[in-house]
């Protein structure tokens, strides 16, 4: 049987902050300078993602409406966009109210070149020895969109909270029969710091929210991107 490469049963918050007009580099040095002390925890990366939603978009509407309870669904890897993925993971993400899970497991490699198509990544989700409900949870769902960002990683020294900072989206339509995985969309003019950290750290969040200047907000990159691709 598969194993969960992470399994998070204890819910967290997720805050977000929408930055406009700000290099990555000027809201990093923002972080570093928070009396929280926070500091790098690891190198920079690139995350690649493909969302799964079903024929309705129905992941897509009850985060664009809100709804107090969503699930999102993606396989996710880092570094290249393309090539061969040799540990790409399924992450199946819920949502209630301001507090979010995840569940993770890791799949077969992966091969994403042009040309891919939708059962390609049907067959390595088979191949890969999921649980019973997790593979009946994706008999409903297909790719609809590959996006990818750089995020750079940060804790504070006491532990509690993390931050991560994302910049320069990028966005595929992935909804194609043969996708050729041509960027059809970037993100340039703004970067996303999220605030993570446990329900129990919650009164202390406040404090680390008040020495930031950002504006909190709501912001999916999912949502984003099947909004960039479908009023285009």
């Amino acid at each position: 049987m598969n194993q969960a490469v992470r399994e998070e049963g204890d819910l967290r918050y997720e805050r977000k902050f929408v930055i406009p007009d700000m290099s990555r580099r000027q809201i990093e040095c923002a972080v570093r300078l928070h009396p929280a002390f926070f500091r790098a925890i690891y190198h920079p990366r690139w995350i690649n993602n493909i969302y799964f939603d079903d024929p309705d978009l129905a992941s897509y509407t009850d985060n664009l409406d809100g709804k107090d309870i969503r699930r999102k669904v993606r396989i996710r890897w880092y570094g290249p966009m393309r090539g061969r993925v040799k540990q790409p993971v399924l992450e199946i993400k819920t949502k209630h109210g301001l507090l979010g899970g995840k569940h993770s497991h890791t799949l077969m490699p992966i091969d994403i070149q042009p040309g891919i198509e939708a059962q390609d990544l049907r067959e390595t989700l088979l191949s890969s020895d999921l649980p019973d409900n997790v593979l009946a949870l994706l008999k409903g769902l297909a790719p609809v969109l590959l996006n990818r960002y750089q995020r750079s990683y940060f804790r504070s020294v006491c532990g509690g909270y993390r931050i991560t900072v994302d910049s320069d989206e990028q966005y595929v339509d992935f909804a194609a029969r043969s996708n050729l995985l041509r960027l059809v969309h970037r993100e340039t003019d703004h970067a996303i710091l999220e605030l993570k950290y446990a329900a129990g750290h919650d009164q202390g969040a406040s404090e680390i929210v008040k020495h930031f200047r950002f504006d909190l907000g709501r912001y999916s990159k999912y949502v984003s991107g099947v909004s960039l691709l479908t009023f285009a």
